[in-house]
């Protein structure tokens, strides 16, 4: 319409002016053609303004010029940024050579690093799955809940990543006394450090009992991995007795698999894993694999035998090595090559005393 407007327009002019060529020789003609076209041009623009269109829209040479001044000046600025970010990364290859000191792992491209936090309810074997991924006894596990009363690292390095492991105590629902609320902020502190969430679980279900930490878990956006332990007791279980009869029990992984794919229905894996049978239980070696960044985790996801419907999220077939390496952040490593866990070796023993 706009246009079209502006068209009409031109051609009023246009047709005013050939007149006016024209009729020069007739005062009283070019009289009456000046007021029909002066007509036509007062209606032509009462027609713009009705339409809400401004003549001042329509650019002009000098406009134009400045847009492109405005184009250069915008283009010295995007170059002048890119020289800055230049000088910057510079800068930061200079402090990386001048900060050196003795045991400080050089610098790798790609390399990977991150936080995962253990966690789930007292005496489901969360330190003996700890030891069992870093293939070191770093904690002394024992039948006695509530063994671990603070958040244990365990660091495991390998040439492109660092996993670190973070072993909390258990969580109980209603802390009676001070240590147990210190155990808990210790649980939350691991929580909310974390790139990923590890929820250790057994045969049976065994829910984590806050429900509010378990909300948390739910609502998070960290990718979450959930381990179904003491799966070599699937058959020995009485299906009849009064504890495994309880609403929520299960008694064989397949019931496991499927009601933890209920509750955390985004979990990227549930994997059922045996960690008392040792560090080469193929259900440790597959959650090792997943958690390191891959080295051809779908060969070890087969070697733990068929699929459990709902190992993995509906839309997803199977974990890839880009899965897992997806997991952790890239970042530079945190610890020496050699550190197992940032706790003297005196405290490690005292843990279980």
């Amino acid at each position: 319409m706009k246009l079209l407007l502006l068209n009409l327009q031109s051609r009023i002019w246009d047709q005013k002016t050939m007149s006016n060529s024209k009729h020069r020789h007739s005062a009283i003609s070019g009289g009456k053609s000046t007021n029909v076209w002066l007509t036509l041009w007062c209606f032509s623009l009462f027609l713009v303004a009705s339409s809400g269109f401004s003549l001042s829209r329509i650019p002009t040479k000098r406009s134009t010029i400045e847009h492109l001044h405005q184009a250069e000046a915008e283009a010295d600025t995007t170059e002048k940024s890119d020289k800055e970010n230049e000088s910057k990364k510079e800068s930061i290859k200079e402090l990386v050579g001048i900060v050196e000191y003795e045991g400080r792992m050089p610098m790798k491209e790609n390399f990977r690093c991150g936080f995962v936090s253990i966690l789930g309810a007292p005496n489901m074997g969360k330190s003996t799955l700890l030891n069992a991924l870093l293939k070191e006894d770093l904690c002394v596990a024992t039948r006695r809940p509530q063994t671990t009363r603070h958040a244990i690292l365990g660091v495991l390095t390998t040439s492109d990543c660092q996993l670190c492991l973070l072993d909390t105590p258990g969580i109980i629902d209603a802390p009676a006394y001070k240590l147990q609320e210190g155990m808990m902020e210790a649980v939350m502190g691991a929580f909310h450090d974390s790139d990923v969430l590890m929820v250790v679980t057994d045969l049976f279900s065994t829910p984590i009992p806050d429900d509010e930490i378990f909300a948390k878990v739910g609502r998070s956006r960290k990718p979450t991995i959930v381990v179904i332990k003491k799966i070599d007791l699937e058959g020995k279980a009485n299906r009849n007795s009064d504890e495994n009869k309880e609403e929520g029990r299960t008694v064989t992984v397949v019931e496991a698999v499927a009601k933890w794919r209920s509750l955390l229905p985004e979990a990227l894996a549930i994997l059922p894993v045996a960690a008392s049978e040792g560090i080469d239980n193929p259900g440790i070696v597959a959650l090792r694999k997943l958690l390191l960044g891959g080295d051809d985790l779908p060969s070890s996801i087969r070697d733990m035998g068929r699929p459990v419907p709902g190992m993995f999220r509906p839309e997803v077939n199977f974990l890839t090595d880009e899965d897992a390496k997806a997991l952790l952040p890239e970042s530079p490593p945190l610890y020496d090559e050699e550190i197992l866990t940032d706790r003297p070796e005196r405290y490690v023993e005292n843990t279980v005393r």
